[in-house]
C-alpha cells in the first residue's frame, strides 16, 4: 500500500492531467454549456495571472544560474554552457527539420487541422490584463544581474536575490504546478466543446511515439561520437547510464537524478573531478529530451490549426531564446513547458487553446522526458570528458 502511496504522489501531477482530459473528452458532453463558461473563466483569469508571473519567477533562476558560472571555474563551465547551448538550439532545430517532414505525413484529418471552425465556441464571461516585462528582456536583465553581482561583492544584494530564488523556486513547486491542472480543465472544457478532441488523441499518440523513437536514436548518436566510434564503448557507456534514466523517468527531476547520474559519468568517463562540474553545471539546463519534443508537438499543433509552419528565420529566434532561456533551470515537473510557453506565444503565436494542449501533452509525457534529459547528459559529460583532455582545462580551475 506504501509504494502504491508513493507512486501516486510521485506521479500525482501527470495522474491529474491523464484524469482531466479523460474527463473532458468522455464526459465533458454532459456539463452544461453555462457551466463551461464559468469554469472556462476562471481558466482564463488564472492563465493570464500565471503568464504575468512567469517573467517574475524566471528572473531569479537567471541571476543564480549566471552567478554559479563563476563559482564553479570559469574556463571549464563556460565551454560547459557554449556546447549546451549550440546542443539545445540544435535540438530545437533539429526537431524543426523533422517535424516538418513527418508531421504532414500523419493523416491529420482535415475536420481537426483547424481549431477554430466549430459549430459553437467558450468564451470568457470577463477578462483582466495584465502587462508584464517581455520573457526575452527578462532573461538579458537576469544575465545582467547575474554578472554584477558574480564580479562585485553586493552582499545585501546577493542575499536578496538567494532568498528570491528560493520564495521562487518554492512558489513554483507549491503554488504554480499545482494550479495548472485548474487552468487545463477549462481550457481543455473549450477544446473538447469545439472540436472532436478524441480524434486528436490517435494522432499525438503517434507523434510521441516518433518523438520517442528520433530522441533515443539522437541520444544514442551522442553516446557514438563520446565512445570514440566504437560501437561496443557505445553499448557499454547506455548501459551504465540507463538506471539514471529509469530514475529520472520516475522522479521526473533530473535534479533528484543527480546522484545516479553522477555515478554512472564517473563509471563512463573515469574521471571524478570533470564529470561532477559537468553534471552540476548542465543537470537543468540541457534538456535533449524536451528540446526536441515540445518543438515538435508545438510544431504539430501549428500544423493543425494553419495547416502551415512558422517560416525558418521565426522559428531559428525562437530557437535562439528557449535555448537561452534553458540556463533558468527551473527543475520542477513541467518546469520545461513552462520556460517555452511564452516564446511559444510571442514567436509562434500560440493562443489559449493551443497552450493548454501543448501544456497537457507535455506534463503526461513528462517522464518521458526527463528521462532522455538524463541520458542526453550522461552522453554529453562523455564528450565534455574528451574535450577537457584535450584543451587541458581541468588543471585550471581545480
Amino acid at each position: 500500500m506504501n509504494t502504491i502511496f508513493e507512486f501516486v504522489k510521485k506521479f500525482n501531477i501527470i495522474i491529474i492531467s491523464l484524469f482531466i482530459i479523460l474527463f473532458c473528452v468522455f464526459l465533458g458532453k454532459f456539463i452544461p454549456i453555462d457551466y463551461k463558461i464559468k469554469i472556462f473563466t476562471a481558466s482564463h483569469l488564472l492563465k493570464t495571472i500565471l503568464m504575468f508571473l512567469i517573467p517574475i519567477l524566471i528572473f531569479p533562476f537567471v541571476v543564480h544560474s549566471t552567478v554559479e558560472m563563476k563559482e564553479k571555474g570559469a574556463y571549464l563551465v563556460f565551454l560547459i554552457l557554449i556546447l549546451v547551448f549550440i546542443s539545445n538550439f540544435f535540438s530545437i532545430c533539429f526537431s524543426y527539420g523533422l517535424g516538418t517532414k513527418i508531421i504532414p505525413f500523419l493523416n491529420i484529418p482535415r475536420e481537426v487541422l483547424k481549431m477554430n471552425i466549430t459549430k459553437e465556441t467558450i468564451e470568457p464571461i470577463f477578462g483582466i490584463s495584465l502587462n508584464s516585462i517581455g520573457i526575452t528582456e527578462t532573461m538579458i536583465l537576469g544575465i545582467a544581474v547575474g554578472i554584477i553581482c558574480s564580479y562585485a561583492n553586493f552582499k545585501k544584494a546577493n542575499a536578496f536575490f538567494a532568498s528570491y530564488y528560493n520564495l521562487s523556486r518554492s512558489f513554483l513547486e507549491k503554488v504554480f504546478i499545482p494550479l495548472l491542472p485548474i487552468y487545463m480543465l477549462g481550457a481543455i472544457l473549450k477544446i473538447t466543446h469545439e472540436i472532436d478532441f478524441p480524434a486528436l488523441l490517435p494522432i499525438f499518440g503517434d507523434m510521441i511515439a516518433i518523438i520517442f523513437i528520433i530522441q533515443i536514436t539522437y541520444i544514442s548518436f551522442l553516446f557514438f561520437v563520446g565512445s570514440g566510434g566504437s560501437i561496443s564503448k557505445t553499448i557499454g557507456a547506455i548501459r551504465t547510464s540507463i538506471p539514471a534514466g529509469i530514475v529520472g523517468f520516475s522522479t521526473m527531476s533530473s535534479l533528484t537524478t543527480m546522484p545516479i547520474t553522477l555515478k554512472a559519468a564517473e563509471k563512463n568517463t573515469q574521471d571524478p573531478k570533470v564529470s561532477k562540474i559537468t553534471i552540476s553545471t548542465t543537470v537543468n539546463c540541457h534538456d535533449i529530451g524536451e528540446c526536441i519534443s515540445l518543438p515538435m508537438i508545438a510544431l504539430m499543433i501549428i500544423y493543425m490549426n494553419t495547416m502551415s509552419f512558422p517560416d525558418f528565420w521565426t522559428y531559428i529566434s525562437f530557437a535562439f531564446f528557449v535555448s537561452l532561456a534553458q540556463f533558468s533551470s527551473v527543475s520542477v515537473p513541467g518546469g520545461s513547458i513552462i520556460i517555452m510557453l511564452p516564446f511559444l506565444i510571442q514567436y509562434l503565436g500560440f493562443n489559449d487553446e493551443m497552450s493548454s494542449v501543448i501544456i497537457a501533452i507535455s506534463l503526461c509525457t513528462d517522464p518521458m522526458g526527463t528521462a532522455n534529459n538524463v541520458l542526453g547528459n550522461s552522453a554529453f559529460v562523455i564528450i565534455i570528458s574528451k574535450l577537457q583532455k584535450k584543451l587541458h582545462l581541468t588543471k585550471r580551475v581545480m
